[in-house]
């Protein structure tokens, strides 16, 4: 998020991080939720992703169970042929 630009105290709001870079006495009195920058933080965060899926494509990543992969859809182990069909 810092190479977004998204500052460390409002970072640490999304993350819910209770030790964060507002800590201390600070941390006491500083009760603001950063909401707003914290909604601007996730819209830059989601460009971002938006960004890398457009230039990259949508990658969909094969789950194996037991060594086979599963239909994501179905639930059910997908033969080998329509796996490799769909991969070219």
């Amino acid at each position: 998020m810092a190479r977004l630009g998204v500052a460390p105290h409002v970072a640490d709001k999304i993350l819910n991080h209770q030790e964060g870079t507002i800590s201390g006495v600070a941390a006491v009195y500083q009760r603001h939720e950063f909401l707003a920058e914290g909604k601007e933080a996730l819209d830059r965060w989601g460009a971002h992703v938006e960004d890398i899926v457009r230039t990259f494509g949508m990658l969909k990543p094969t789950i194996l169970i037991d060594g086979k992969p599963l239909d994501r859809c179905t639930a059910k182990p997908l033969r080998t042929e329509s796996v490799l069909a769909r991969s070219q």
